[in-house]
C-alpha cells in the first residue's frame, strides 16, 4: 500500500488513493464542491488540500454538529504536525479567543464561528482555506451562508472546499449551495468512476413488501374520508387544484396562499380566511396521521392521537379531535391488537443476516417510539444485541441521548458490544459510524440526500446489502420512488467528473444583504404591518416620518430639533452596541455584522439591544407582540424597559401584526396606544431584520454624534420616592430589586443601610459574608477619577 507523504504529516500512515489525489488537485485550483458517497474519505481529501494551503495561511474546517466536529479534530490532530484546536459551544467565548489566535488549523461548528465573527473575536483574513463539511446545508439562513460571504469579502487568498455526499437533485438547488459558498466548480466521484472502482464494494438493494393490516386499513378509511372532506373545502376556496390525492407539499402551498390572503386583507381579516387556516392545519395533521397508520401501524397512530390530546391548544386541534371520523379512527386503533407486519419481517431479516455472518447491522427508523419497540423485539433474538441511537432533543417522555452517550454507544457498536444499531435520522449524516454488512430501512425516505447517506453506511470494505421495507399500496411506495427519481435526476445533472458552475448574481438569487448589494425589501409597507392602501409613496413617506419622529424623541432633553434621520452608515468611531445573547438567532446581529458593526453579546436584564449604555431597545415581531398580549407579559416587559433605561424603544418588525394571530385589531391598536401614550415608549416600525439593523445603525450614528454618560436606569425625577430608594440600593454590589426591598424593610431607610456594618448587613436574608464585605467596600472606598 502506497502511503501519503508530506513534511507536515505524522502518525499512522494513510493510504494514497488515486481518486482522492485527483479530487484534491482539482480543489486546489479553485473553490470546489467535492461530491462523493459516504465512506470514500472526503476528510482525507480535505487533509490533502490543507497540506498545500497551510503554506499560505491558516485553515478553518466546519462541521454542523459537535460530534462530527470532534471526529474531524481527532483525525486532523493525529495526522498533522501543526496545532489543531476544536471550538464548539462547550468552550466559552473568553477561552475561544486565544485559541483562535494560536491554532494553525481550527475545527469548529458553524454556529460558534458565526457568533465569533459577529462579535469581532476573529477575522478570517489570514485563513487560506475554509472547509464546509455537509455543504448541502448552505441554504437559507444557515450559518454557512454568512460565514462564506464574510470569508469571501475579507480573506486575502480565499479558497473554499465544500464536501457532501448529495448536494441536491435539481440544478437550482445545487447552484444555490454553490453560490452561497462562493464555489465555482464541482468535482464528483461515484462507483462508476474508474479511479474509484477499486475501493468500492457492490451493494445489493432489495425491496421487501408487506401488506397493510386489516385494522390499519379500517383506520385509514376513516381518516381518508375526513381528509377528502377537508381538502374539498380547500379546493372550493381555490387553494388546491384537486380535492383528492393531495400531498403534504400541496397542503403547505395552500397555507402559503392563505398567508398571502391574510396580508392582503390588512387589519380587517374575513372570518372565512381564519376558518380556512384551521382547515388547512387540520388537513396537515390528518396527512401525518395517515402516514403514521400506513407506515408504522395502529399503535403508533394511537400515540400520535394521545399527544395531540395533551397539547390541544390550537383551534385546529380542538376542531379535529371533535370530528366523528377522527373519533372513530381512535376507537378502531384502541381496539386493534395487530402489529405492523414490518416488525415481523424486520426480525426475520436481522436473524437471517446475523446467521449469514454479519457482524454489524444498522436499522433506520423515522419515529423514536418505533425504534424503542424494535429494540425490545430484537433483543429477544438469540444472536442480536440491539441498541437504540437517537438525537439529543427531548420528546414527550423521551429525553434523548446526550452527545457523550451517543459517542459511547457508537464505540460499543464498533467494539462489538452491540451488533444491531437502531437509529433515527441522527445516524444518517457525518458521524463516524462503523461500516456494516447490512442496512435496513424500516420505511423509505422521500429525500435523495437521506437515501444516499443511509445507503453509504454499507459496502465500504466488503459487499453490502440494503433492505427497504415497504407497505404495499401506501405512501411508502410513493416515498421510495420519489427518492429514487430525485437520485436519478442528480446523477443525470452531474454526469461524471468535473462540472463548472456559472454563478448567478446575488440579486438574481434574491440573496445578498439589503443595504449593501440591493435596497431592503418591503419598503412600501405602511407602518405597523398595515396593508398598503392608496398612494404607496405617501404611505412610505408616512412611515419615514413616524420613524424619524421616534428617533428624534430619543435625543437628550434640551437638544435642538433634528431633521430626517441620517442615512445609516457604520460609525466613524467605536460605539458600544450590546446584544442579548438570546437575540443572536434572530438574524439582526448577522445583518449588523454584514454592515461592519461589531456587537458585544451579553445578558441584558431587559430588552434585546443596548446602544452606548443609554438606549434600550426591545425588538418584537408581529407574532411576538400579539403573543405577549395574550399571555399578559407585554406591559410588564414595557414597564421594565421604561424603568431600566433612560431612553427605551420598541422596534416592531414585520407586516403580520394584524394577521399573526386571531386577535381583534381594536385590541392591538389599544395596546400600541398604551405603550406610546401611557408608558411613553416610542415605537419604530421595521419591515424585516435588515431594516431593523439599519434602524439600530441610525441610532448608533446618533449616539456617536451626541455622546453622553451611560445610564441604565431612569432619572430620579421620573421615579416615586420608594422607587428612588430601591434604585439607589440596587447600585450596590450583588443587590437585586428583591434584596433592595429586604434591606429597606430591615433598616427602614437608605441612610441606615449605608451606615450598617458588615455584621448588621449579614442579618438580612440573602446577604452573606462576601456580599456584605463587597457592599461595605463599595460604600467606603475613596473615589479615584
Amino acid at each position: 500500500m502506497k502511503s501519503l507523504a508530506h513534511p507536515l504529516l505524522y502518525g499512522p500512515p494513510l493510504e494514497e488513493r488515486a481518486y482522492q489525489r485527483n479530487v484534491a488537485a482539482a480543489c486546489l485550483r479553485e473553490s470546489t464542491l467535492a461530491v462523493l458517497p459516504t465512506g470514500l474519505g472526503k476528510t482525507v481529501i480535505a487533509l490533502q488540500v490543507m497540506l498545500e494551503r497551510l503554506e499560505r495561511g491558516r485553515v478553518l474546517m466546519m462541521a454542523p454538529t459537535r460530534p462530527l466536529a470532534e471526529q474531524h479534530a481527532d483525525f486532523l490532530a493525529s495526522s498533522l504536525e501543526v496545532r489543531v484546536e476544536l471550538l464548539t459551544g462547550s468552550v466559552s467565548p473568553a477561552k475561544r479567543e486565544p485559541l483562535w489566535q494560536a491554532a494553525q488549523v481550527v475545527v469548529a461548528t458553524p454556529q460558534v464561528v458565526e457568533k465569533d465573527l459577529i462579535r469581532g473575536a476573529v477575522k478570517l483574513a489570514d485563513f487560506a482555506l475554509v472547509v464546509f463539511d455537509e455543504a448541502h446545508r448552505a441554504v437559507g439562513n444557515y450559518a454557512y451562508v454568512f460565514i462564506a460571504e464574510h470569508y469571501d469579502e475579507t480573506a486575502r487568498q480565499p479558497l473554499v472546499l465544500g464536501m457532501t455526499a448529495s448536494p441536491g437533485s435539481t440544478r437550482a438547488a445545487v447552484v444555490e449551495v454553490c453560490s452561497n459558498l462562493r464555489i465555482t466548480a464541482i468535482e464528483k466521484r461515484d462507483d462508476g468512476d474508474p479511479d474509484v472502482a477499486p475501493y468500492i464494494q457492490p451493494v445489493q438493494t432489495r425491496w421487501v413488501k408487506v401488506p397493510l393490516p386489516a385494522s390499519a386499513a379500517r383506520i385509514r378509511k376513516d381518516l381518508q374520508k375526513l381528509q377528502d372532506r377537508l381538502c374539498g373545502q380547500l379546493h372550493q376556496a381555490g387553494l388546491l387544484k384537486r380535492p383528492r390525492k393531495v400531498s403534504t407539499t400541496m397542503l403547505l402551498e395552500a397555507g402559503r396562499k392563505l398567508q398571502v390572503r391574510l396580508r392582503a386583507a390588512g387589519r380587517e381579516v374575513p372570518r372565512q380566511v381564519y376558518n380556512l387556516l384551521s382547515v388547512q392545519a387540520m388537513a396537515l395533521k390528518v396527512a401525518h396521521a395517515l402516514l403514521t397508520v400506513e407506515t408504522q401501524g395502529p399503535t403508533q397512530f394511537l400515540d400520535y392521537a394521545a399527544r395531540m390530546r395533551k397539547s390541544s391548544k390550537s383551534r385546529a386541534t380542538k376542531w379535529l379531535l371533535q370530528k366523528p371520523e377522527w373519533k372513530q379512527a381512535v376507537i378502531d386503533a384502541a381496539r386493534s391488537s395487530d402489529e405492523h407486519p414490518k416488525l415481523e419481517r424486520l426480525d426475520e431479516l436481522v436473524a437471517q443476516e446475523l446467521a449469514a455472518g454479519a457482524e454489524r447491522i444498522i436499522v433506520f427508523a423515522e419515529i423514536r417510539n418505533t425504534a424503542s419497540l424494535m429494540v425490545e423485539r430484537l433483543a429477544k433474538l438469540p444472536a442480536a444485541r440491539p441498541v437504540r441511537f437517537v438525537g439529543q432533543g427531548s420528546r414527550e417522555g423521551d429525553p434523548g441521548m446526550t452527545q457523550k452517550v451517543q459517542k459511547a454507544t457508537l464505540e460499543q457498536f464498533r467494539a462489538g458490544d452491540y451488533n444491531v444499531l437502531v437509529a433515527t435520522s441522527v445516524g444518517e449524516e457525518g458521524l463516524d459510524i462503523p461500516a456494516t454488512e447490512a442496512v435496513i430501512f424500516y420505511e423509505p425516505v422521500p429525500s435523495a440526500i437521506r437515501l444516499i447517506q443511509r445507503r453509504g453506511r454499507t459496502g465500504r470494505d466488503r459487499p453490502g446489502k440494503v433492505f427497504v421495507l415497504i407497505t404495499a399500496d401506501t405512501r411508502d411506495e410513493a416515498a421510495y420512488w420519489s427518492s429514487r427519481s430525485k437520485e436519478m435526476q442528480m446523477q443525470s445533472l452531474f454526469g461524471g467528473g468535473r462540472m463548472e458552475i456559472e454563478l448567478p448574481s446575488r440579486a438574481e438569487l434574491g440573496g445578498g444583504s439589503p443595504g449593501r448589494d440591493q435596497p431592503s425589501v418591503a419598503r412600501g409597507q405602511t407602518r405597523l404591518g398595515e396593508a398598503p392602501r392608496g398612494n404607496p409613496q405617501a404611505a412610505a413617506g408616512e412611515q419615514k416620518r413616524a420613524r424619524n419622529a421616534a428617533l428624534r424623541s430619543l435625543r437628550p432633553k434640551g437638544a435642538g430639533a433634528a431633521g430626517d434621520a441620517p442615512a445609516a452608515a457604520p460609525p466613524a468611531e467605536e460605539v458600544r452596541l450590546q446584544v442579548d445573547h438570546r437575540e443572536f438567532p434572530s438574524g439582526v446581529a448577522r445583518e449588523l455584522a454584514q454592515r461592519g458593526i461589531t456587537v458585544a453579546p451579553t445578558q441584558l436584564p431587559v430588552g434585546d439591544y443596548l446602544i452606548d449604555g443609554r438606549v434600550g431597545v426591545e425588538r418584537k415581531t408581529g407574532a411576538d407582540f400579539v403573543g405577549s398580549m395574550l399571555d399578559g407579559s407585554l406591559f410588564r416587559q414595557i414597564k421594565a424597559l421604561k424603568q431600566q433605561f433612560r431612553r427605551p424603544l420598541l422596534i416592531l418588525e414585520g407586516d403580520d401584526l394584524y394577521t399573526a394571530r386571531r386577535v381583534e385589531p381594536k385590541a392591538i391598536r389599544g395596546a400600541l396606544a398604551a405603550i406610546t401614550g401611557d408608558f411613553g415608549v416610542p415605537i419604530l416600525p421595521s419591515a424585516d431584520t435588515a431594516e431593523t439593523a439599519e434602524l439600530l445603525m441610525a441610532l448608533l450614528e446618533r449616539s456617536r454624534r451626541e455622546p453622553g454618560p451611560a445610564q441604565l436606569r431612569p432619572a430620579a425625577g421620573e421615579l416615586s420616592p420608594e422607587e428612588q430608594q430601591r434604585h439607589i440600593l440596587e447600585g450596590l454590589p450583588g443587590v437585586s430589586a428583591v434584596l433592595a426591598q429586604r434591606l429597606l424593610h430591615h433598616f427602614r431607610s437608605v441612610a441606615a443601610v449605608f451606615t450598617a456594618d458588615a455584621a448588621a448587613l449579614r442579618a438580612v436574608e440573602g446577604i452573606g459574608a462576601l456580599r456584605a464585605t463587597a457592599i461595605r467596600d463599595a460604600i467606603e472606598r475613596e473615589w479615584e477619577p
